[in-house]
């Protein structure tokens, strides 16, 4: 291989090791602690010794409308995309080192949509994408006509009647609209406790079983890959199908979304019916 030398070329044999030659430094993988040289060079440097000691950097305080070297800089990198051999380099070269996200709490979950292995920071993060999320989304969407101006529109809720929430306030009228005494008056109250229809006797009120701890809810998060089991979209809260809270037995406890959860409070032994079967079709 031929090197200049000043003005001169000058070559090495075939196979030479000297530094030139195989391009590795001399301090490579050595540091302060393990090598004499390296900790006089370090002690050198410190202090009023450092050539860069109480000095600003050059572009400090400026900005691409302030000074023309600083826009020739961004003109040049935009668009610029680093090679797959750069990036290939930068990684080996930053392996080992320490992040400094260490020591924030690193989850490690299964996507539901891709069956892809991925860790995030986030406890409730549930796929590894935007785009598997959408696709697991709108797998079972509805067609259906707006019951106010009549459009065709796609949702993902079975119930939904109108294509957007300013159609429906356009539509549809309260039905509690000129009733005086709703908030004020002689009636006020008159649904609260033991007058409202809807009325269990305080069961919101009853505690939770022993064995209702954060570890069953996520197994059980992760028995139905966080999708609710009835809409098919993304699950979290944890439903007892028998309706009592005290028993916590994995196979009377199912995922569902807020949505879906919301409506199990309505007919409850169809909904109890509907997710004995579920559980069935998934142990068989």
């Amino acid at each position: 291989m031929a090197f200049k030398k000043g003005n001169k070329p000058f070559h090495h044999k075939e196979g030479c090791k000297c530094m030139r030659c195989s391009h590795i430094a001399w301090n490579k993988n050595l540091t302060k602690e393990t090598d004499e040289r390296m900790a006089k060079i370090s002690q050198g440097k410190k202090g009023v010794n450092n050539p860069r000691y109480n000095k600003s950097p050059w572009n400090k305080g400026l900005t691409k409308e302030t000074d023309k070297r600083i826009k020739n800089i961004s003109n040049n990198l935009k668009g610029h995309k680093q090679s797959e051999e750069k990036k290939r380099k930068i990684s080996i070269t930053l392996k080992g080192r320490v992040s400094p996200r260490k020591g924030i709490k690193k989850y490690i979950k299964i996507c539901p949509s891709c069956n892809r292995k991925f860790g995030t920071s986030g406890k409730l993060i549930v796929y590894c994408s935007k785009e598997c999320r959408e696709k697991i989304r709108f797998k079972h969407y509805y067609k259906k006509l707006c019951y106010g101006c009549g459009k065709e529109f796609e949702t993902i809720e079975k119930e939904q009647l109108y294509c957007s929430r300013i159609c429906c306030d356009n539509n549809k009228e309260a039905w509690n609209k000129g009733l005086k005494g709703w908030s004020k008056g002689t009636k006020a109250g008159f649904q609260k406790g033991d007058n409202h229809p809807m009325w269990q006797g305080g069961k919101s009120y009853e505690l939770y079983g022993i064995d209702w701890q954060d570890s069953l809810k996520k197994a059980i998060r992760e028995r139905d890959r966080y999708i609710c089991q009835v809409c098919n979209g993304s699950g979290y809260p944890i439903h007892h199908i028998d309706y009592n809270k005290k028993n916590c037995n994995p196979n009377n406890l199912i995922t569902l979304c807020e949505s879906c959860h919301s409506k199990t409070n309505y007919n409850r032994e169809k909904w109890k019916d509907y997710f004995k079967k579920i559980i069935g079709d998934n142990d068989g």
